[in-house]
Order: C-alpha cells, then sequence, then structure tokens
C-alpha cells in the first residue's frame, strides 16, 4: 500500500507535538487521527492503510 511518511522529531523547537506525544512515541497518526501509539504493529498498519485506501475509493452516501 503507497504512502507518504513524515518523521517529525516532537522535541525539535517550535514543535507542539511534545506536550501531547511525550510519552507515547512512536505515534502513527492517518489523516489527523492516532492510528497506532507505542509500538507499530506492521501487519496491522497495512490493514489500516488498506482500509483507508478502500474507504476512499468507495465513499459511503
Amino acid at each position: 500500500v503507497p504512502f507518504h511518511l513524515d518523521q517529525i522529531d516532537i522535541y525539535a523547537p517550535g514543535q507542539e507535538s511534545a506536550q501531547k506525544y511525550m510519552f507515547d512515541v512512536p505515534v502513527v497518526e492517518l489523516n489527523g487521527r492516532v492510528a497506532m501509539m507505542h509500538r507499530i504493529d506492521e501487519p496491522k498498519l497495512v490493514e489500516i492503510l488498506q482500509n483507508e485506501k478502500a474507504q476512499k475509493q468507495d465513499p459511503k452516501p
């Protein structure tokens, strides 16, 4: 499943994510929603991405 990944240093100057995710890294956000945190389960992440792609291709009325 193709996707674009932005890796963000939450401790970089000017980053507001440090307070939000300080104890929860790594965090995967998908379209502004937290999809996964604390550890990355690759098969589950692929499933989440495939579901997201399917929803975009077949929007509900």
